[in-house]
């Protein structure tokens, strides 16, 4: 399989913190903890980190407010 990379500054609509994030970090740096994306073994570490205590997610009201809106815009149960 080939691997190709994406600039995604060719992409439009992409929010500005995100291009940011992946060109100009250092500009950003302060609402991070660690630039994770620019080390694979830190991007690695921290998943698994994740992985293995996930933050409390509140995913009953998620469910909740995705099944309202989902009957409001007409979506189909499947």
């Amino acid at each position: 399989m080939k691997a190709e990379c994406i600039d995604y500054r060719q992409l439009p609509g992409q929010n500005p913190l995100f291009l940011e994030y992946l060109y100009q970090y250092d500009r950003v740096s302060s609402l991070y903890s660690c630039p994770v994306h620019l080390n694979p073994e830190r991007l690695k570490s921290r998943a698994d980190s994740v992985l293995r205590n996930p933050p409390p997610y509140p995913r009953d009201q998620l469910v909740q407010l995705l099944t309202e809106f989902n009957r409001k815009v007409g979506s189909s149960d499947g």
